[in-house]
């Protein structure tokens, strides 16, 4: 696997005549062969973010402070960047922080920069050779089950058996650092979480990055229909019954509007359901492959149903962050329109059997 490193620098300014200092990155370098990596951006963004937040303008020194003040202020901050733990290892990229500084005068005294380096070490893998493409899978066996629910909403009803083929499903929802290791970018509006679920995905951005993971992996990946995903979250054969994918509690098993701040966690922190699938409630809502019918139950297929053949909005399921425990039983159903970006959805993957 080819492997190397890239730093990236930042410049920080302080404007003696907006009153404002700032933070402006300034270049990047590879210390390979100069080439831009597609995930340049977003780890440049999430620097810069990071950055700004922890040193922002409380210490911000004035321009017509002298160097030494300046200096001061500078180790300061770069402190206060270290005590973020920014040095930390995660998945595919190892972060070092090192830096440098020096100040110099800009014209007519305006403003001074304190220039730093912060080297934000990337080990890069071969395309083919990223771990992080290819998400855990779990086992579903086939079986049959009640899918529905008699006492739910309309559209709910009626249950009816259903029986499916053996398939496996991803362990937890595709995070964000899955969907950049395959789509170079990423969407999501919870950004700097590598291991929350990636969102603000539509049904279509999810269908290229099913096509760009196959081609990449050999295998044939793809969405869930809604029978497998009831089922998995329902636990399969394995089944004991519960309102929510893995309790009657909902506080295990999601993050829901009770309890998440209304922001998407890193996927696995609740307890799994009982096939060991993690966040099938909670967290962000997941697509399936379905159209919508509101009457569908009715007349679905018995044998691994696929779902109406057209209709005007796709399913989602499992609840989100935001919504309460009355969106996030395993039963039921709710829509959008396949277009729509939404940062309370994303989705998992399956391989059939």
């Amino acid at each position: 696997m080819a492997q190397g490193r890239k730093a990236y620098y930042f410049v920080y300014i302080t404007d003696n005549v907006n009153k404002v200092c700032h933070l402006s990155q300034v270049c990047i370098r590879s210390d390979i062969n100069g080439s831009y990596d597609p995930t340049d951006a977003d780890i440049i963004n999430d620097v810069y973010s990071k950055l700004k937040t922890i040193t922002g303008c409380v210490s911000c020194p004035s321009a017509n402070d002298d160097n030494a003040s300046i200096q001061s202020a500078f180790n300061v901050a770069v402190k206060g960047i270290q005590d973020q733990s920014f040095n930390e290892a995660q998945d595919e990229r190892e972060k070092a922080f090192k830096h440098s500084a020096s100040v110099s005068d800009r014209t007519n005294n305006s403003y001074k920069s304190l220039s730093f380096n912060y080297k934000y070490s990337h080990v890069m893998k071969s395309e083919r050779g990223l771990s992080t493409k290819d998400p855990e899978m779990i086992v579903v066996e086939g079986g049959s089950f009640l899918m529905g629910n008699n006492e739910g909403a309309d559209d709910a009803k009626p249950a009816h058996p259903v029986t499916l083929s053996s398939f496996s499903m991803s362990k937890y929802p595709i995070t964000q650092a899955q969907w950049q290791a395959v789509m170079g970018s990423n969407p999501s509006y919870h950004k700097y979480c590598d291991n929350c679920p990636v969102e603000q995905v539509s049904w279509a951005d999810v269908q290229e990055y099913i096509k760009r993971l196959n081609s990449a992996t050999g295998k044939n990946y793809r969405l869930p229909t809604e029978a497998e995903w009831e089922y998995a979250a329902r636990g399969g054969n394995k089944s004991r019954g519960y309102i929510f994918a893995g309790s009657n509690t909902l506080d295990e098993v999601a993050w829901y509007s009770g309890n998440s701040n209304e922001e998407t966690h890193q996927v696995g922190q609740k307890q799994p359901n009982e096939l060991g699938l993690f966040d099938m409630s909670g967290n962000v809502f997941q697509w399936c492959s379905d159209w919508y019918g509101a009457d569908y139950y009715y007349q679905s297929a018995t044998i691994d149903p696929l779902g109406p053949l057209d209709g005007g909005y796709r399913i989602i399921r499992g609840g989100s962050c935001f919504y309460g425990n009355n969106y996030c039983g395993v039963s039921l159903r709710d829509i959008t329109y396949p277009s729509n970006r939404n940062y309370g959805v994303g989705f998992r993957l399956v391989l059939s059997r």
